[in-house]
């Protein structure tokens, strides 16, 4: 039905799967943010459009971020030779992109350097802090900023090549700032150190959130609220409703080939036939309400110790084959988006518990796979 309740489709259906999930736009709560007299943007609203007419008004831009937007926000600005302030509260790492491409060309001097990303990536569940050092010891991430600092939870895969790094290094050291905003004013924004940065426009490349369920659902004529649901089967399926799949909140991988995996687990999933006691048999219980949780990309927390833990459950319960994931990985990782394919899982089998628990060690992930 739409939003008036009048029905659109007659026809019933088996399955329906939910593919809407994390693009709210994150923007923080201001202090005093009725005080500031000007305009405040997200990244997703800074259309070609609208980069135009503020450059044409010259207004007195702030942005606020250090990630992927945020770098390429400001190589834009830079194409207009428009200067901006640029506040993070520390910089991002990003991976160096000239390695890559000399990964992709199999270019053997660089073999060393594939075997310490692998080294790290090893390590990152139990150590991601020297799991990352040692990709930074080696030259593999990098980060810009005006003093060297090792957090690495804020790094997030991004890649930037060395034409940028240096552009995006050199603006940093000019225009950029490390903190954080105590409040806003009228004609800017007040530093917890005191520092006033004047501006009347605002970007926040603050990154995107969950967006909450946008369909009301009943169970037996009742409303069903899932904003205190916390136990969920793979991040997919509430077992009250197992004909319900969602799909975008909880990612195979970056990218289209995102949802060629997630087809193919669906379709096992199908195959399977769950009952609604094999699902609560197995659920995962979340910390937080799950549709209210951070999305992937958060950095309170490190980005490759929670990949590890979302695929944690499948190879656990060796849902996912080990050949092609290990072919897909290679190949995602050192050959480029060329060769890469969807892998496929093996026939779900849910009818008895299941390991769900999350292990400390990326070792654990490992054996489950290659010693199946």
């Amino acid at each position: 039905v739409d939003q008036n309740h009048t029905i659109l489709e007659s026809p019933e259906y088996d399955y329906v799967i939910y593919t809407h999930g994390y693009c709210e736009k994150t923007i923080p709560e201001f202090k005093n943010k009725k005080n500031f007299k000007g305009e405040i943007y997200h990244t997703f609203s800074v259309s070609q459009e609208l980069l135009d007419k503020l450059i044409a008004q010259n207004k007195k831009i702030i942005l606020i971020g250090g990630s992927k937007s945020a770098t390429d926000l400001i190589l834009k600005f830079q194409d207009y030779a428009y200067k901006i302030a640029w506040l993070v509260r520390k910089p991002y790492w990003f991976f160096d992109y000239s390695l890559r491409k000399k990964w992709l060309k199999q270019n053997k001097n660089f073999l060393y350097h594939k075997a310490i990303f692998l080294t790290g990536l090893f390590l990152s569940s139990q150590i991601p802090a020297l799991s990352l050092r040692i990709w930074s010891w080696f030259h593999l991430i990098k980060t810009y900023g005006k003093k060297p600092h090792h957090d690495f939870k804020k790094f997030h895969f991004g890649m930037i090549d060395k034409t940028q790094f240096k552009k995006i290094d050199e603006y940093f050291q000019d225009n950029g700032t490390e903190g954080d905003i105590a409040e806003l004013v009228a004609d800017g924004v007040i530093l917890t150190n005191g520092k006033f940065i004047k501006a009347d426009t605002i970007i926040c490349c603050t990154g995107s959130g969950p967006t909450a369920v946008g369909v009301d659902l009943e169970i037996d004529s009742k409303q069903f609220n899932t904003e205190t649901i916390n136990k969920v089967y793979r991040s997919k399926v509430i077992p009250e409703l197992p004909n319900l799949i969602f799909t975008a909140y909880h990612q195979f991988s970056i990218g289209t080939v995102d949802g060629l995996l997630q087809g193919n687990w669906i379709h096992a999933y199908i195959q399977a036939q769950p009952s609604k006691a094999d699902l609560y048999r197995n659920l995962t219980l979340f910390s937080k309400p799950f549709f209210a949780k951070p999305a992937l990309f958060d950095s309170g927390d490190y980005l490759i110790k929670s990949i590890s833990k979302m695929y944690y459950p499948f190879f656990s319960n060796k849902e996912i084959k080990t050949l092609p994931f290990l072919k897909w990985f290679l190949a995602t990782t050192f050959n480029g988006s060329k060769k890469i394919v969807p892998f496929d899982f093996n026939p779900l089998d849910i009818s008895k518990e299941q390991k769900t628990k999350s292990p400390l060690l990326l070792i654990k992930f490992f054996r489950n796979f290659l010693m199946p």
